[in-house]
């Protein structure tokens, strides 16, 4: 599928290898068959980037849109593992009036920025949303490439590649019957591949109401029947 000369002369231009697998995954679903020229892959291509972009930036209106103490205890991990300009944030809560001089000498003297976050992190939210939201509000003005990766992050999280071969052998029944039933009525079993994200998680039943995929919120082009044996 993506040894054949029209796909390794796409890749050479540059294109994300994820993308277009991606694209000819859809395409190969939708006719039966792979791309033949190069120019109608690059075409399928460039406008899988635009809706790319489109879709980030409603996933940014989305992720603004939740208040703000959702937004720090959904991204509690992560913040601490790469929020950079700790101290900076720090005045800032501080000139707002978000945390007390005391508060902010005692978080100033951890010894690593990662404690510092942490320990930050937990003080918002034990003030509630109002101190939440500055503390959101000030990520979005002044970090906006963290707030991507955030959101990049929270979208590879939705899912996961699990290994259930360590599981008891009733859990990974479980799971697998989780995986099999539709995502919106948790009734039927799932047998509809969202185009071109590939995702299986709804029934016939369901998918004509998704403008977006439930898991990667990715704009729903297309569908394909399957059936699981």
């Amino acid at each position: 599928m993506m040894n054949t000369p029209v796909v390794t002369s796409a890749l050479e231009m540059g294109f994300d290898r994820s993308l277009v697998k991606q694209t000819v995954q859809s395409k190969i679903l939708t006719s039966g068959e792979n791309y033949k020229t190069v120019q109608e892959l690059v075409s399928d291509l460039l406008s899988a980037e635009d809706e790319k972009r489109e879709e980030e930036k409603e996933r940014f209106a989305e992720e603004m849109a939740s208040d703000g103490f959702t937004f720090l205890k959904k991204h509690h991990i992560a913040l601490t593992q790469r929020l950079k300009s700790v101290q900076s944030l720090m005045d800032h809560l501080l000139e707002q009036a978000v945390i007390l001089q005391k508060e902010y000498d005692a978080i100033h003297s951890c010894t690593s920025v990662k404690q510092q976050t942490s320990q930050l992190i937990d003080l918002v939210l034990s003030k509630g949303n109002a101190a939440a939201e500055v503390f959101r509000n000030w990520i979005q003005k002044n970090d906006v490439y963290l707030l991507r990766e955030l959101m990049a992050q929270s979208n590879e999280a939705a899912s996961p590649s699990q290994d259930l071969s360590d599981l008891p052998m009733e859990e990974q029944l479980r799971r697998l019957q989780e995986e099999r039933t539709c995502k919106v009525c948790m009734d039927k079993e799932v047998n509809i591949v969202f185009i071109p994200c590939g995702h299986l998680v709804v029934c016939k039943e369901c998918a004509p109401s998704l403008r977006k995929c439930p898991i990667c919120r990715g704009l729903v082009k297309g569908t394909v029947r399957t059936f699981l044996s």
